[in-house]
C-alpha cells in the first residue's frame, strides 16, 4: 500500500510540475494557438482533480484513475485535433460520434470535479442551465426557446470558444495560473508571514489593533489570493485566535476577518484573478482595470478600518503589548516585498500581465537562492503547490463557461436583459437593486472569478442597456458576486471565520453583513459617480474622493451607532442618509450629506453623548 501511494505521489508531482513547465514556456515564448493553450491546461488539471481529491469510498479508487484519464483524454481530444477544429465550418461540417463522446465525457467529468472542490452550488447552477438548454422549447412564455441539438450543442460548448474553452478558461490557462504559480513561490520565501509582521507593527498598537491587523494583512494577501476563503484561513489562523484573545467577542473577530479577506478580490493589484478576466470581456489593458478598481478597493478598506476603530473605542478594547517584531527585522527583510514592487511596477509601465508576472516570479527566485530559501526540494513543493491550487479556479472557469455558452446558445441572456428591463419599467435605481439581488443569488457558493463570468455575461448587459458605463457596470456586477461570500445564507467566508473562531455562522454571517456594508453601498457610487473608477477630470475625481471618504465615515458611525459616545438612534438613521446623499454625483446631495454628518458631529461633541457602550 505504500509503494502504491509513493507512486500516486511522484505521478501528481510529475504532472504539477509538466504543467508549471508548460505554462513558464509560454510565459517566456509566448502562448500556443488559442485552442491548444486552453485544452492542454485543462487536459493537467483534469488529470490532477482526481488524484488529488479522490473519492472517499477508498474500495472505489480505481474509479478516480479512469476518470482522471478519461478527463485529461477528453480535453486534449481538441488539442490533437486542432487542425481540423480550425478549418471546419462552424453549423456546416459534419461532426463525428467520438466528438460527442469526449463533449459529454468532459462535461459530465469536468461537473463532478468542480463538485469536488467547490462544491455543489456551481455543477448546480450548470446542470440547470444545460437543462434549460435542452427543455426551453418546452417552456412557456419568455423562456420558451428554439430547439437546440445535440450537434449544435456539441459545437457550441466543446468545439468553439463560447462554451468550456470560452474566455474564463483562457484567463485561466494563461495569467491566472501564472498569479497563482506567483503566490505559491511569495509564500514559500516567507512572505505571507512578513505581511502579517509588516501590519501589526503598522496598525497593532493602536485600539483595535489585532482587528486592523487582520484587515491590513489580509487586504495585502487577499488581493494575491485567488478565494476568499483561502484567505480566510490563510491570515485567520493567524488573526482570530490573537483577537479573542484579547477579548474581542469571536462573532466579531470572525466577521472582521472574512470581510478584510473577501476584499482583496476587488483590491488591485490582482483581484484574486478576476480582473483578467474582465479585461478581456470589456477589451481593456489590465491597467484600466486595476486603475478604475483602486480607488473603490481602498475606500472598502478605509470604511472597514473606520467601523473597526469605532467599536474599539465603544468596547474600550486594549491594543497588542507584545508579538511585535523590531523595525530592524522588518527593515532586513524588506526585500519580500520586491516581487510586488516589481509586479506593479512593471505593469504601471505599461507592460502585459504575463512579462510582469514572469519577472516577478524571476525576481522571486533570484530572492530565494541568494537568502537561500530555495533549494531544489522546494522549487519541486512550489510547482506541487502551484498546480494543485489552479485546479479549483481553472474548473470554475470551465464550468462557467457551460453557463456563457448556454446563454448565447439559448439567448437567455437577451431575455434576461429584457425581463429585468420590463419590471424596472426603465427606472435605474430599480434595475440595479433588482440586478444587485441577482448578483448575489449567483455568486452564492462559487468561486470569485466564475462567479463573475456568470453575472456578467447575465446581469451587466443589463445596466449597458439602461446607459451605464461598461466599465461601471462589469465592477458593479462584480462586487456583488464577490460579497456574496459575506451574505447570509450561504456566506462561505463568514462561515470560514466563524469556524476558526468557534462560534455561530450565522451570527458571524450577520455581523459581516454589516462591517462590509460599504460594499454593497460602492457599486451604486459608481454607478452615479463614474469619476471613482477613475472616470473624469482630475477635479471630478478628487471630489468623488473626499465625498467618498466622509460618507464611510458616516457609514460607519451608523453601523457602530458610535462616535464619542453612543448615539442615538436618530443620530445613526441622520449618518446613514447622509452617506446615502453622498452617492449621488450632485453638488446639492453632497451639501446636504455633509452637513447632516457635520449636525451630528456637533451634537454629539456639544453634550448629547451617553455612556460607551458594552455590546
Amino acid at each position: 500500500m505504500e509503494k502504491k501511494l509513493s507512486f500516486e505521489k511522484i505521478i501528481v508531482s510529475v504532472i504539477c510540475v509538466a504543467m508549471c513547465v508548460f505554462h513558464l514556456y509560454t510565459a517566456v515564448f509566448g502562448v500556443f494557438p488559442t485552442s491548444i493553450q486552453r485544452s492542454v491546461h485543462l487536459g493537467f488539471v483534469m488529470l490532477l482533480v482526481y488524484l488529488i481529491k479522490p473519492i472517499k469510498f477508498g474500495k472505489l479508487r480505481w474509479l478516480d484513475y479512469l476518470f482522471s484519464v478519461a478527463g485529461g483524454l477528453a480535453s486534449f481530444y481538441v488539442w490533437l485535433n486542432y487542425d481540423r477544429f480550425c478549418t471546419r465550418i462552424q453549423y456546416v461540417s459534419p461532426i463525428e460520434p467520438l466528438d460527442v463522446v469526449c463533449c459529454f465525457v468532459l462535461i459530465i467529468l469536468l461537473l463532478e470535479g468542480t463538485r469536488r472542490t467547490c462544491g455543489m452550488a456551481l455543477p448546480i447552477i450548470v446542470l440547470v442551465f444545460i437543462a434549460y438548454c435542452f427543455t426551453g422549447p418546452y417552456l412557456p412564455g419568455v423562456l420558451n426557446h428554439r430547439m437546440v441539438s445535440i450537434s449544435v450543442f456539441v459545437e457550441n460548448m466543446y468545439m468553439a470558444y463560447e462554451g468550456i474553452f470560452g474566455s474564463a478558461l483562457g484567463s485561466s490557462a494563461t495569467f491566472l495560473f501564472l498569479f497563482i504559480l506567483f503566490g505559491s513561490f511569495l509564500e514559500s520565501v516567507g512572505t505571507g508571514s512578513y505581511f502579517i509582521d509588516l501590519a501589526n507593527r503598522l496598525v497593532g498598537w493602536s485600539r483595535g489593533g489585532p482587528a486592523k491587523a487582520a484587515v491590513v494583512s489580509s487586504a495585502i494577501f487577499g488581493s494575491i489570493s485567488g478565494s476568499a476563503v483561502a484567505n480566510v484561513y490563510g491570515t485567520g489562523i493567524m488573526t482570530i485566535p490573537l483577537m479573542k484573545k484579547l477579548d474581542y467577542d469571536p462573532v466579531f473577530a470572525g466577521a472582521t476577518e472574512a470581510v478584510a479577506s473577501t476584499g482583496g478580490q476587488i483590491l488591485p493589484p490582482v483581484m484574486g484573478a478576476a480582473a483578467f478576466v474582465m479585461a478581456e470581456f470589456l477589451g481593456l489593458t489590465y491597467l484600466d482595470i486595476i486603475k478604475a478598481a483602486a480607488i473603490p478597493g481602498v475606500m472598502y478598506y478605509i470604511a472597514l478600518l473606520m467601523m473597526v476603530h469605532l467599536r474599539a473605542v465603544k468596547q474600550d478594547l486594549k491594543p497588542m503589548k507584545e508579538g511585535f517584531v523590531s523595525n530592524a527585522h522588518l527593515l532586513r527583510n524588506s526585500y519580500l516585498m520586491l516581487p510586488l514592487i516589481v509586479l506593479i511596477a512593471i505593469l504601471v509601465m505599461g507592460y502585459t500581465p504575463f512579462k510582469a508576472v514572469y519577472l516577478s516570479i524571476l525576481t522571486i527566485v533570484v530572492i530565494g537562492i541568494l537568502g537561500r530559501r530555495l533549494t531544489l526540494k522546494a522549487f519541486l513543493a512550489i510547482f506541487v503547490d502551484g498546480a494543485k491550487s489552479a485546479v479549483t479556479i481553472a474548473l470554475a472557469c470551465g464550468a462557467s463557461g457551460i453557463i456563457v455558452g448556454v446563454l448565447t446558445t439559448t439567448g437567455l441572456g437577451v431575455t434576461f436583459t429584457s425581463i429585468v428591463l420590463s419590471l424596472s419599467n426603465g427606472i435605474l435605481p430599480l434595475a440595479l437593486l433588482m440586478t444587485a439581488v441577482a448578483c448575489i443569488i449567483l455568486g452564492m457558493g462559487v468561486p470569485t472569478t466564475a462567479a463573475y463570468v456568470i453575472v456578467s455575461a447575465l446581469c451587466a448587459p443589463i445596466l449597458i442597456k439602461m446607459g451605464v458605463l461598461p466599465i461601471a457596470a462589469h465592477m458593479f456586477v462584480f462586487y456583488f458576486a464577490v460579497i456574496s461570500a459575506i451574505t447570509p445564507p450561504v456566506a462561505l467566508a463568514a462561515y470560514a471565520g466563524a469556524h476558526i473562531a468557534g462560534c455561530d455562522m450565522m451570527k458571524t454571517g450577520i455581523q459581516a453583513t454589516k462591517l462590509g456594508i460599504s460594499a454593497f453601498l460602492m457599486p451604486f457610487m459608481f454607478v452615479y459617480s463614474p469619476a471613482l473608477l477613475m472616470e473624469g477630470s482630475v477635479a471630478e475625481i478628487l471630489r468623488c474622493l473626499v465625498t467618498c471618504l466622509i460618507g464611510s465615515f458616516g457609514l460607519a458611525m451608523a453601523v457602530e451607532g458610535y462616535l464619542s459616545g453612543k448615539l442615538h438612534i436618530i443620530f445613526r438613521v441622520a449618518c446613514f442618509a447622509a452617506a446615502l446623499l453622498l452617492i449621488d454625483q450632485g453638488l446639492v446631495t453632497d451639501i446636504i450629506g455633509i452637513g447632516i454628518l457635520a449636525a451630528v458631529i456637533l451634537l454629539d461633541w456639544s453634550g448629547h453623548r451617553k455612556k460607551p457602550s458594552t455590546i
